[in-house]
């Protein structure tokens, strides 16, 4: 969720790309506490990892801590440190990104630190939802996000044949599905689609839906949207392994900051957890993570350095096999949680590549970045929904490391 992944790939993209390397190894430090991150205050997309100004509205970024909280899939007013139950209608409360920051409402004066005013009165404390900081599904289906990095639809098969999309914005409210359209389908082959099936507003206005071919465990399904009639259509790739829980919700609760319409070019974040050192938000447990895959695929929580760069090598080797397990099942949600280890375990084979012949440190670095490139690719796509791009980026992403084999093997 990311200053740990989109800013941190872009941190590493730009060392990479734009810096000369140094024969010092750069060993990775741990935080003592949540960094300071800048977010506009109007454009609510908008993160950096340094001051500035907003590149949409000309304000100056306000200092914040982008942390954890837990909130009610359904209350979105209820938020609490830790994971638990909501006490209005007893759901498992659900990881969500927050800005924590306190504002002096004097003068609206914003740190990322308590303290007190000019006028000598204390600061007031602020958990604020951030965009795209809520990506968990409502009703049991899968939960993708559209090219737009505004609108968010959630795929769900709650019976047989019944496949019905929901969509929301950027904050998971709840959006009419007025003006957009669709088909799914259940196969395809060279020539493109078989027998699809338009998707038609349900009885009650809230959602899309449509009757599709039964068939066996686990199911597929592929959606393809306009949200707009002036936009292309947008693949989106569902696996189901059952039918889905669907459940009806209540009202959609009103987001806690202007939502305007999509944005290009913007920056989001996906839940992270804070350091045992802040006592502001709990240290997120290792129900954070996302559900395990349906395989015997080891997917472990952090990616220390094995030793040497062959060992790397051969831990990268098996990142590559869980990343197409989680493809192949499906399970695009998870993809990135091997993908960010592997691209964390390829940087640092640069901190090492003092141990590669000089003549083949260039070839090294080269393939690092394109591994770096590939997981980014794999990451976005994941988040997308989009299965033949998921293995392109694949691909990608294997032959980079065969290439770091090579440079390597000529050492």
């Amino acid at each position: 969720m990311r200053i740990g992944r989109v800013c941190s790939v872009a941190v590493a993209l730009a060392a990479l790309f734009g810096a000369p390397m140094s024969s010092a190894g750069r060993r990775p430090t741990s935080q003592p506490q949540v960094p300071v991150s800048y977010v506009c205050a109007m454009d609510v997309d908008i993160l950096s990892d340094t001051p500035g100004v907003c590149p949409i509205c000309k304000m100056d970024l306000q200092p914040a801590r982008i942390e954890t909280a837990w909130s009610c899939p359904v209350h979105a007013v209820v938020m609490k440190n830790a994971a638990g139950q909501c006490e209005l209608d007893q759901r498992d409360l659900v990881p969500v990104t927050i800005s924590h920051f306190w504002v002096c409402p004097g003068n609206g004066t914003v740190d990322a630190e308590p303290g007190r005013c000019a006028d000598g009165q204390p600061r007031q404390e602020r958990k604020v939802l951030r965009a795209h900081g809520d990506h968990n599904a409502r009703h049991g289906g899968q939960f993708f996000m559209a090219g737009d990095r505004w609108h968010h639809l959630e795929g769900t098969y709650p019976a047989g044949r019944l496949f019905r999309l929901y969509f929301y914005d950027n904050f998971t409210s709840v959006l009419d599905p007025a003006g957009i359209s669709g088909r799914v389908f259940t196969r395809e082959d060279a020539s493109g689609e078989l027998d699809p099936v338009q998707l038609i507003r349900s009885k009650d206005g809230t959602t899309l839906e449509a009757r599709i071919e039964d068939g066996a465990f686990p199911r597929r399904v592929t959606a393809k949207v306009k949200f707009k009639s002036s936009t292309a259509e947008e693949r989106f790739d569902f696996t189901f392994s059952a039918i889905t829980d669907d459940r009806a919700v209540a009202a959609p609760v009103t987001p806690r900051a202007p939502v305007t319409g999509p944005r290009t070019g913007i920056r989001s974040v996906r839940p992270r957890a804070v350091s045992a050192s802040s006592d502001r938000i709990n240290p997120v447990p290792t129900a954070l993570q996302p559900p395990a895959p349906s395989s015997p695929v080891a997917i472990q929580n952090q990616s220390p350095w094995p030793g040497t760069i062959s060992d790397a090598l051969t831990v990268l080797d098996i990142r590559a096999r869980e990343i197409l397990t989680l493809i192949d099942q499906g399970n695009f949600a998870v993809v990135y949680v091997p993908t960010m280890l592997a691209k964390d375990l390829a940087l640092a084979v640069v901190d090492h590549v003092d141990d590669v012949r000089v003549e083949r440190r260039d070839a090294m670095v080269s393939a690092v970045r394109r591994v770096v490139l590939a997981a980014w690719n794999l990451d976005r796509f994941g988040d997308l929904g989009d299965r033949s791009r998921l293995v392109q980026a694949h691909a990608d992403f294997t032959l980079a490391v065969s290439d770091m084999r090579l440079a390597y093997a000529g050492r």
